[in-house]
């Protein structure tokens, strides 16, 4: 490794000019150290000549997390959905709010980790402490940008790999429709309802939910048959497989979806069309949903004398928000509650893992134990109560 005279800058700083290797035609490629002191230059050299030798590209070490990242993102694009693509582009954009200037060889496990104990206090896109799952899935991320690094001979080590999740972080909640709601989507008429009874009575995420047809639908097995998707990300429908391989299953159907389907009529080859006879996509779902909740809450609401979604005296609706992951989720507690094994929840559930469904059932569980034993405390207060009120029998 050649090396030029020091010399000292107008701005106070040393620095000195090395050659790192040659280009194609034999040019030398020169990088530049530069330090405040002789020591922190000296310190520098030696870093450097330290990465020449494990063979590493130290012209490389010099992007910025942020070129890099996007470098990492373009690779990747190939093999993910669009939904897998946006959520990249999202805790990419976390990691760039802290490290999205520093150069790669300058990254340590305490700035990542900053990152993760930062959100965990305060997300700032929702002013509220970051889930558990998502300072997860941000330190992975985090971790297979760096492990590309390695990959490419740019760095040796992951600066990611010991980051800690704190553990006081909070579960992402798992929301289930209470009964009262779940009538609510047996009871009323709408353009989505059968959507809301697919999700709600056999749990199909709403991606598999949108092409499915009426052949996928068999009323003598009382199945529906599951294997295909369809990712709504880019505004448009976009047909792919399930989410998993686990995605491609039978679900048998209960009581109540067999009778309600038995008696839709059948104009068109998908269950679940649009308005144009088509598979929705995501705009024209966002708003027919909206138009869903709003009817409910027409019904059902505090707001029962607003005439239609556009009264200007009314913002929003009173009730709470219903999404389709929580129709899905509601479906695998009452599986839960009703005593399916958890084998059987997996399943039918289409999770990729056991685990996915144990951490549901322990949560749901939990819950539900939290909320029995509140009741058998208000049934033993009670006891006490009229053990004292009643007049002591003498002996």
């Amino acid at each position: 490794m050649a090396k030029t005279k020091r010399t000292k800058r107008a701005d106070g700083r040393y620095e000195e000019t090395v050659t790192v290797g040659y280009d194609e035609k034999g040019k030398p490629i020169r990088k530049h150290i530069y330090g405040r002191t002789n020591k922190e230059v000296n310190e520098k050299i030696n870093e450097l000549r330290i990465s020449l030798c494990k063979g590493l590209d130290v012209s490389a070490q010099e992007n910025t997390f942020s070129a890099w990242a996007d470098h990492w993102l373009s690779f990747k694009r190939a093999n993910i959905g669009n939904s897998q693509y946006t959520h990249y582009v999202t805790y990419i954009n976390y990691l760039k709010g802290y490290i999205g200037d520093m150069a790669l060889k300058d990254i340590r496990l305490l700035h990542i980790q900053t990152v993760i104990n930062d959100l965990y206090e305060r997300n700032p896109n929702t002013n509220k402490p970051s889930s558990k799952k998502t300072l997860k899935e941000i330190r992975g991320t985090a971790k297979q940008i760096f492990e590309f690094a390695i990959d490419n001979k740019v760095l040796d080590y992951n600066p990611a790999d010991k980051v800690k999740i704190p553990k006081e972080a909070a579960e992402k909640e798992r929301e289930a429709l209470t009964n009262e709601q779940q009538l609510w989507i047996t009871e009323m008429s709408h353009e989505m309802q059968t959507a809301a009874m697919i999700m709600l009575y056999a749990g199909l995420r709403r991606g598999e939910l949108l092409p499915l047809l009426w052949t996928d639908i068999d009323f003598k097995k009382r199945t529906i048959t599951v294997n295909k998707a369809v990712d709504l990300s880019c505004d448009k429908a976009v047909l792919k497989g399930t989410k998993t391989k686990a995605g491609n299953r039978e679900v048998i159907m209960p009581d109540i979806l067999v009778d309600y389907l038995k008696e839709l009529k059948r104009t068109d080859i998908l269950v679940c069309p649009s308005p144009k006879g088509k598979i929705y996509t995501a705009t024209q779902w966002r708003r027919a949903w909206n138009s869903y909740l709003y009817a409910l809450d027409l019904k059902y609401g505090k707001n029962k004398d607003r005439k239609t979604k556009y009264d200007k005296r009314y913002k929003g609706i009173s009730i709470d928000r219903i999404t389709p992951h929580m129709l899905r989720h509601t479906y695998c507690t009452n599986l839960i509650l009703s005593g399916v094994a958890p084998v059987t929840v997996k399943d039918l559930m289409g999770h990729a893992s056991i685990r996915i469904t144990l951490d549901i059932y322990t949560h749901i569980t939990e819950e539900f134990k939290e909320n029995d034993m509140n009741k058998y405390n208000d049934f033993l207060k009670n006891t006490v109560n009229n053990r004292s009120e009643q007049p002591d029998i003498p002996a």
